[in-house]
């Protein structure tokens, strides 16, 4: 296809992917993402362009011709009723929702907190954390690993990172899915839960900031009321990027560290090599395997070329990480699980481009902790069920994962 020429290539005559997300939420898209690789870079769908391939991907992620279209989540708005109003205005300043010079100016103080040497620094805490978090399980014999495990390891992270007490780790946690879950799941009926949890997220960010105020830290609230007070942000920008803050560092990552441990849990040998290796290499196969990002959403900004496809301005573009990261032209024999594997380059799971996640180190080392310390902890674990996950157009939920904690 790249030797094609624009006029060669019709957009009506590219191969088809035929998927229905919601009919098919619980059946893995894998082996068709895996077809279409081999015969094409790009399909086209119902939906848009479904683009599958490593190079293709990494390319168009970083191409300035492509925007976030922040309509996206106002549309989802939409759908839930939420058509004025203070969460909307939220929604609407958002950094999520930003694209261009505003993305970058919001970006900007969050980005300088959790760059790699900073967010290493951050280590020490996340190891504590996991090592609470494991003591607090150890007496039982089964447990839920989303809620009894893994969403306190994100949630008391959150707390650390703005000087807050752990003991507000539930109540962040819960914020946290009853912020984003609405947003990425499909329906309506999480409307009042989103507005209540808003007003609830409000009136503590408020709380959190002041006492900063009072007492400045080493911290991501002290950092931005800095800005505050240097002209960089508004108020309200400091509320809005802790909130942000807890939305995404939480919610996700739960997901995540949950998605990750059932994969490893899930076979012997995937399970074996984890142990073998250190924990750095055997986080970066599972963010290849097993991450929960699917898809980025890209618009064009304008009518533009690529590869010899005209690609109309606002056609939505799916840029599918899984796939990507399964492709043999970039990772050999990709559906193996094999932590030693070279990973230049490695898996794109948090993105790249100008909307790369902020949090991915932070993330990795959160990963890392739990990897590291869980095996060590309960070496005879095991899945008490076979894992319940929904694939979503965009993104991988938990919906239960069960592990039988077995003691040596």
């Amino acid at each position: 296809m790249g030797s094609a020429t624009a006029a060669e290539l019709d957009l009506n005559e590219l191969p088809r992917m035929e998927w229905d997300w919601t009919a098919n939420e619980e059946m893995d898209p894998n082996s068709l993402m895996n077809e279409l690789r081999e015969r094409t870079w790009v399909a086209a769908s119902s939906r848009g362009l479904e683009v599958f391939r490593y190079e293709h991907v990494s390319r168009l992620l970083r191409d300035r011709n492509l925007q976030k279209q922040p309509q996206r989540i106002m549309n989802r708005l939409d759908e839930m009723g939420i058509t004025e109003g203070p969460v909307r205005e939220y929604h609407e300043r958002s950094i999520l929702t930003q694209d261009g010079d505003a993305h970058t100016r919001l970006r900007l103080p969050l980005s300088s907190f959790f760059a790699p040497r900073r967010a290493e620094n951050l280590r020490e805490a996340a190891r504590t954390i996991v090592q609470r978090a494991l003591a607090r399980i150890a007496d039982r014999p089964t447990i839920d690993v989303l809620h009894d495990l893994c969403e306190t390891i994100p949630a008391e992270m959150f707390c650390h990172l703005v000087s807050a007490p752990p003991e507000l780790a539930a109540t962040a946690a819960r914020l946290s899915d009853s912020m984003l879950g609405p947003l990425i799941e499909r329906g309506t009926d999480r409307t009042a839960e989103h507005v209540t949890a808003h007003h609830e997220l409000t009136a503590l960010l408020t709380e959190l900031v002041a006492e900063r105020r009072r007492t400045p830290g080493d911290d991501v609230l002290s950092d931005l009321i800095e800005m505050n007070r240097a002209g960089q942000l508004t108020e309200e920008e400091v509320l809005d990027q802790a909130g942000m803050l807890l939305e995404a560092s939480i919610d996700n990552t739960a997901h995540q560290l949950t998605w990750a441990l059932g994969f490893v849990l899930q076979d012997q040998d995937r399970r074996a090599a984890a142990v073998a290796h250190p924990p750095a290499q055997v986080v970066e196969e599972i963010l290849r395997l097993a991450s929960i990002s699917g898809a980025i959403l890209r618009f064009p900004l304008a009518t533009f070329e690529y590869e010899g496809l005209v690609i109309p301005a606002g056609r939505p573009i799916f840029l599918h990480l899984r796939s990507a990261n399964r492709d043999p032209r970039v990772f050999d024999d990709p559906e193996a699980f094999r932590p030693d594997r070279p990973m230049r380059p490695g898996p794109i799971t948090f993105g790249a481009g100008a909307h790369t996640c902020l949090g991915q180190h932070l993330a990795r080392i959160e990963l890392q902790e739990l990897v590291a310390q869980f095996p060590r902890r309960f070496p005879d674990a095991e899945l008490a069920e076979p894992l319940s996950v929904s694939y979503g157009p965009l993104a991988l939920r938990v919906r239960r994962c069960e592990i039988r904690l077995i003691p040596a």
